[in-house]
């Protein structure tokens, strides 16, 4: 270097926006380039323009666009990602645990996962995510997560870390379709991670077994087994279907270790679990863990078992679940025509408790469902808001 001449600058990772016109072919190189690229970088999409993928990823066959494995934002301006109805089986997107996304202001649609539940993670019809995911002012519908092994997450999978701010989660299915006893989880979300959901709407999701495989269906709006925070969000009009089996709640929780669900402001409604010649076990919410519920609502919920068992058509706490009510409301639920009061399994005696494994992925099958002694008064809370 000569006298008095100054270094050579170091090269620092940079952000790119790049805009992307109305054409899947070029989201998919923008996406891959962005993974290939230092530094954040953000796509601004075609405005309303609707990418509907007819074939998956190149050298990748479960998702239609290429897993995100950097840290990339998805402005969407409006737009429609979804599959076409003729095009083969696959999810429509992807987080790997190395990656970070921010998707806003987009609809993601017409998914359809199979792989479940080969890897972890590795699962739900329209968003899967082992990385870092943010969701805002958005749309995920109409996806599905179908297996013969076990089915979960039929909008949105999450194993790493997630929040959904704003968002509709609607019209989605986690589908089990073997012929032995196994599960179906999260018609809407199934959470192995933390989440955080604000603002949302979980409705219409669809959770169903196999007929006559003894199967579990449960969480038909919210499965989860992590820590989660819920506010001023609505679950309503969700069904888990067990013919024979068990279904149980739009919105479950359960984990080995225990984390907390933490509501407030959320109204669960018009939700139903039914399972002709099985076991129904509450149409509202059941948990397994402990569970906080505060200004919220719990209303209209029905478990229906023709033939068979319907208990606790509002709330049902397992023999290791605790709940703390407050403030709230719980009214309107039924059980015909064998229920207890929705107050008795929340206050007395659960009488079943949520599959419990080391995940809510059981290895091999799920466990049975057992009558429970009554809850210790130190494990049992007292709502504060009055019976129905």
């Amino acid at each position: 270097m000569a006298a008095g001449a100054l270094p050579a600058p170091l090269a620092h990772a940079h952000a790119a926006t790049v805009s992307v016109r109305c054409s899947v072919r070029e989201l998919v190189e923008a996406i891959s380039t962005a993974n290939s690229s230092p530094g954040p970088d953000t796509l601004r999409p075609a405005r309303k323009c609707t990418y509907r993928l007819v074939a998956p990823a190149p050298g990748n066959t479960a998702n239609g666009l290429p897993p995100i494995t950097s840290d990339i934002t998805i402005d969407g301006n409006g737009a429609t990602i979804t599959r076409a109805k003729s095009a083969p089986d696959f999810r429509i997107l992807l987080v790997a645990e190395s990656g970070t996304l921010r998707l806003s202001h987009a609809t993601i649609s017409g998914g359809k996962a199979t792989d479940c539940p080969l890897l972890p993670g590795v699962c739900g019809g329209g968003i899967a995510n082992a990385g870092t995911r943010t969701v805002n002012n958005s749309r995920v519908i109409n996806n599905t997560a179908t297996s013969d092994v076990a089915a979960e997450g039929g909008g949105i999978d999450n194993d790493g870390t997630a929040t959904l701010n704003s968002t509709e989660v609607s019209g989605n299915t986690a589908d089990f379709t073997g012929t032995s006893s196994s599960q179906a989880a999260g018609g809407g979300i199934a959470n192995d991670g933390p989440l955080t959901v604000v603002g949302g709407r979980v409705h219409h999701n669809t959770v169903r077994v196999a007929a006559g495989t003894d199967s579990f269906a449960f969480g038909a709006g919210h499965a989860s087994s992590a820590p989660t925070t819920i506010r001023n969000t609505i679950i309503s009009h969700n069904r888990a279907s067990a013919p024979g089996g068990t279904a149980r709640a739009a919105l479950t929780h359960s984990a080995p270790t225990a984390p907390d669900m933490i509501m407030t402001g959320t109204v669960i409604r018009d939700n139903t679990a039914s399972a002709p010649g099985g076991l129904a076990f509450s149409g509202g919410v059941a948990a397994n863990a402990p569970l906080s519920m505060t200004r919220s609502q719990v209303i209209g919920n029905q478990a229906t078992a023709v033939g068979g068992t319907a208990q606790s058509g509002g709330i049902n706490i397992g023999p290791t679940g605790a709940l703390t009510l407050s403030r709230s409301t719980v009214r309107g639920n039924t059980a015909p025509p064998t229920a207890a009061p929705p107050w008795a399994a929340a206050s007395a005696t659960p009488s079943a408790a949520l599959p419990r494994s080391s995940s809510r992925r059981s290895a091999g099958t799920p466990q049975r469902l057992r009558t429970a002694a009554p809850l210790r008064a130190a494990e049992s809370t007292t709502p504060s808001a009055p019976r129905p």
